[in-house]
């Protein structure tokens, strides 16, 4: 049953579990995946989310690898979270702005930096890698692939209806060794 499942050629009992794992990440949201972003791109309205830093996956890095060493408390610095290696953090943000608070702490700065979008989809000042990045992510977070598998739009219609591009928030903050 369900307009919206005959509409799509799907079952019922998928949107409802699709529905009680938006609701179970909406009442745990606080730690930062991938999935909760793609799950929020697709249904959160453009509303932004917030995470707390410290469940950003940041081991196995250091503040020379990031470019972080010589910032006193309060500065803020452009980091690119590739130089960390490949992680969640990375394939959502690749840059970002981090600002130094002291004793080997450090935040993501919510100033738009931090915002998960793919725009511009094409951007010339950027490298190839980048660009491959925005297309490859917006193609899954559009569901665009998902649409050419079923051959039909609706699941690409509905995150255009419902979800898109939305700031990500972080609080508090991670420790990231010298």
């Amino acid at each position: 049953g369900g307009t919206a499942s005959s509409i799509g050629g799907g079952k019922f009992s998928n949107g409802a579990i699709s529905g009680a794992f938006i609701r179970l990440y909406n009442e745990h949201g606080k730690n930062f995946s991938l999935f909760k972003l793609r799950s929020h791109f697709q249904t959160g309205g453009g509303k932004p989310i917030t995470f707390e830093m410290s469940s950003v996956d940041l081991n196995g890095t250091s503040q020379g690898e990031l470019g972080l060493i010589g910032m006193n408390p309060g500065d803020v610095r452009a980091v690119n979270l590739f130089d960390a290696g490949i992680n969640e953090a990375a394939l959502a943000f690749g840059r970002v702005n981090m600002m130094a608070h002291g004793n080997d702490q450090f935040s993501i700065v919510s100033d738009g930096s931090s915002r998960f979008d793919f725009s511009p989809f094409i951007d010339f000042n950027a490298s190839i890698g980048r660009n491959v990045g925005n297309v490859v992510g917006a193609a899954i977070n559009y569901r665009v692939i998902e649409s050419l598998i079923v051959r039909n739009p609706l699941p690409t219609m509905i995150t255009l209806l419902l979800g898109g591009p939305f700031d990500v928030n972080f609080v508090g903050t991670t420790t990231i060794p010298k």
